[in-house]
């Protein structure tokens, strides 16, 4: 079943294994209809994209169509962000922090950054994140068999490889042989041992664990402190205690700095310019980023419905929408619209998804040292071309990163990994030295 996401967590599998209709079908089951129905019925009086009046065009004047097509453009700020090529006020409207100029900041050694590095005071997760929902809460921390036994430590150690954990459908060993050859190929070669390590959104721990066994059984890499931040205070407080109890029983020299809750997207108690390396192993995107505010699974229903629209379409424009009312027949006027309605929806929705990733990525380059690599494991591509998954960014948007958002980084390093049979992606990039 689908899971929600939440700020600075990933609450969903990690593996692609949902209940989504494989993108090859997806023709086959097109019930226009049934698509027209929901987008109507789903957008109902919150759309972003406010419907025009019904009147005929007058052939020899553009003022109706002008007026629509303004209004429609105008209105793509109406549920609470903004689009546009001003990254300045993208920035404001998001409350993105801002990426500090890397020369005019210290690097931090290891034991500075130990004297200095404190978490916030936050005992509970908190009920008002942007993207965090408490239910979901409820069924991936709580629930039974969502996460191994861990009121033993012993019995943990005895039993977690065999279980999964962090709402992944995968078990800690699965999931270790799944991600080794990228670690070993692009975790490695940028550490040694004695280094400090970063993961932000890092869950009950178990994706650094796994990263510090796979350098010590590749390259013999040890003596590794990490660092990180996960959105629920009582994973954190897991993480810390479980990383803890499994270095100490290794005895390798790996150590837990600190843990800390917080929100991937909004790091202040981060120092800059801190660790030698940094990287999520997912970023969880919006779950409801056009704010319709339906449950889970209605929300996701009306977006593949908008996605298929828009597709059988061809490009959809408001042509259509004045060629219908010329022709009178009240279905194409329905159908051009709604059309018109989705297609503009989806265009706002991936950006606000861009901003949205583009908060993470930018905390994320300023606590990196200059030099650094700047790691996010198993991105998703957009709803709407992979609607089997929870949606995300494409390439475009790590290609025009360094340009549209200032991001602190060498433009030439940044790299698309492809797994092999997965459909996800990871980004590789280098902070500028």
């Amino acid at each position: 079943d689908r899971i929600k996401m939440s700020s600075g967590r990933r609450f969903m599998h990690m593996d692609v294994d949902h209940n989504h209709d494989d993108d090859d079908n997806d023709g086959d089951d097109y019930d226009e209809t049934e698509a027209l129905g929901l987008v109507d019925n789903g957008i109902g009086g919150r759309s972003a994209v406010r419907r025009p009046a019904r009147r005929a065009r007058d052939s020899n004047s553009c003022l109706p169509k002008c007026v629509a097509f303004t209004f429609l453009s105008l209105t793509c700020a109406a549920i609470g962000f903004i689009v546009g090529d001003n990254k300045e006020q993208v920035g404001q409207a998001l409350n993105i922090p801002s990426q500090p100029n890397a020369a005019q900041n210290k690097v931090l050694s290891s034991q500075e950054l130990k004297d200095t590095f404190k978490c916030p005071s936050m005992d509970e997760t908190p009920s008002d994140g942007e993207n965090y929902d408490d239910d979901v809460f409820t069924w991936d921390y709580l629930a039974n068999g969502t996460q191994p036994e861990m009121d033993d430590l012993q019995t943990f150690k005895d039993t977690f490889r065999d279980h999964v954990f962090d709402g992944r459908v995968k078990t800690y060993a699965a999931f270790k042989e799944e991600v080794r050859l990228f670690k070993k190929q692009y975790f490695a070669p940028y550490l040694k041992s004695g280094d400090v390590i970063y993961e932000s959104a890092c869950g009950i721990g178990l994706n650094l664990l796994a990263t510090l066994e796979i350098l010590e059984e590749e390259e013999g890499i040890t003596g590794i402190t990490v660092y990180g931040n996960e959105y629920i205070a009582f994973n954190a407080q897991r993480a810390n205690t479980v990383l803890d109890f499994m270095f100490k029983d290794a005895g390798n020299g790996n150590e837990v700095g600190q843990i800390c809750p917080g929100d991937s997207s909004n790091l202040p108690f981060v120092p800059d310019n801190a660790f030698d390396l940094v990287y999520t192993g997912y970023v969880s995107p919006l779950w409801d980023p056009l704010q319709f505010d339906k449950d889970f699974e209605q929300n996701y229903k009306l977006l593949k419905a908008m996605c298929k629209l828009v597709a059988a379409k061809d490009d959809p424009d408001t042509d259509d929408y004045f060629d219908a009312l010329e022709g009178g027949n009240d279905d194409a006027i329905q159908t051009a619209l709604s059309t018109v309605e989705a297609k503009k929806l989806l265009s706002i929705m991936q950006e606000r998804q861009a901003e949205w990733v583009n908060r993470w990525v930018v905390e994320m380059i300023r606590i990196a040292k200059p030099g650094a690599p700047v790691i996010i494991e198993l991105l998703a591509p957009p709803y709407c071309q992979k609607k089997h998954d929870w949606g995300g960014v494409d390439s475009d948007f790590w290609e025009t990163g360094v340009e549209k958002y200032g991001w602190d980084v060498v433009p030439g390093s940044i790299t698309r990994v492809d797994p092999e049979h997965a459909t996800r992606y990871n980004i590789v990039m280098l902070k500028n030295a």
